[in-house]
């Protein structure tokens, strides 16, 4: 474990800029800020092998989410009017470390957003995994006071058929436009509304 406590030395959180792009009025001015997990540095890459490491059981999840609350505080102090969204992995909501971190957030979640990722779990032990285990969670995450955003949907476990179960507890969705090329305009809009 004091190696991932070392390690978290090695991440940042690299804020891209979101903007208004359909409404005359705010057409072009920052909405909000994505928060992307990134190594520090120049390569600006995601650190996929140390997160892997991170989500493998509650308590090294435990260091990246601590790390990740801290982070998460000192950008909203630093930046106290503007929004940010930032990433869960479906396998952090399966530990009670994840929870705790975000209730430590509790004060600044008017300006935060969770956007859970289409990631697979890597510990699914039954069909229907995420019917039947992901609901909770958000609906915790819910609960909490939080706004959620579910990634990529009609890729990975972020299907469409989850947006329609878990609706009410949804604040945005954002479609993975790479598996909707040949789907016809109406349907993803009825789809979606």
């Amino acid at each position: 474990m004091d190696e991932l406590e070392a390690a978290v030395d090695k991440l940042c959180f690299y804020e891209q800029p979101i903007f208004a792009v359909n409404n005359e009025d705010t057409k072009g001015k920052l909405q909000e800020y994505e928060l992307l997990l990134r190594e520090a540095g120049e390569d600006n890459k995601f650190p996929a092998a140390l997160f892997k490491e991170y989500i493998r059981n509650n308590e090294s999840n435990r260091i990246f989410c601590n790390w990740m609350a801290n982070e998460l505080k000192e950008l909203v102090k630093n930046k106290p009017d503007q929004y940010f969204s930032f990433n869960i992995d479906p396998q952090q909501l399966l530990y009670p470390s994840t929870i705790e971190a975000l209730k430590a957030l509790i004060p600044y979640q008017k300006t935060l957003m969770v956007e859970i990722t289409e990631a697979i779990p890597s510990k699914r032990y039954f069909d229907q995994y995420y019917n039947n285990s992901m609901i909770e969670p958000i609906k915790q995450v819910h609960e909490l006071g939080f706004r959620i955003a579910i990634d990529d949907v009609s890729s990975g476990m972020n299907s469409f058929n989850i947006v329609r179960e878990y609706g009410e507890y949804i604040d945005r969705i954002k479609l993975s436009l790479l598996q909707l090329r040949n789907v016809s305009k109406d349907l993803v809009q009825e789809t979606v509304m």
